[in-house]
């Protein structure tokens, strides 16, 4: 993880307690719990510390590690593409995801890593926030700023046989509904 990926507002978990004396009494911050970025300036950024004093960072990886985006995270507005590129509305409401045309899907069809339980090409890859102006916020070929985005290793060659699983289940299937 690197500075310039960060943006004021995101959420890091502390992984060290950040010691500012040299006899363990000074620590500034508390494993496991979420510290929001406040400001980032010269290559630095700034979260309020456990005594309420910011605190200036350089280095991510030794004191903090991202929080996990998950479904909770969700509000209602943000846009979600999935794997096969439809990209679909989060209404948090009635807790579903919904397209253009009115085609929808409940949240509770994700697992809380964005994956389907069903189908893969329903993968959710890319989660975007609420656009900006409110003119677009049912227009779903605007997009806010991208907040999350599925990490994968080449798996291309799985991919080509869960495709053709899918395809062969698919007609298995037709052929006992005939």
């Amino acid at each position: 993880m690197k500075i310039e990926n960060l943006k004021v507002g995101d959420v890091l978990i502390a992984i060290d307690e950040c010691d500012m004396s040299s006899d363990g009494t000074d620590k500034r911050l508390t494993i496991g719990k979420e510290y929001k970025i406040i400001t980032i300036r010269n290559n630095r950024f700034v979260i309020i510390d456990d005594e309420g004093e910011s605190h200036s960072f350089i280095d991510i990886e030794r004191f903090f590690k991202p929080k996990q985006f998950t479904k909770s995270d969700l509000k209602t507005g943000m846009r979600v593409e999935y794997r096969n590129e439809n990209v679909k509305f989060v209404n948090t409401d009635f807790n579903l995801v919904t397209d253009k045309n009115g085609a929808w899907s409940r949240l509770t069809e994700f697992n809380d890593d964005f994956t389907s339980k069903y189908v893969y090409k329903r993968d959710i890859v890319k989660i975007y926030n609420i656009p900006e102006s409110e003119n677009e916020f049912i227009n779903l070929n605007v997009k806010g700023t991208l907040l999350w985005e599925r990490k994968e290793k080449d798996n291309s060659e799985l991919l080509k046989q869960i495709e053709e699983t899918e395809k062969q289940l698919l007609t298995l299937k037709n052929k006992l509904n005939e």
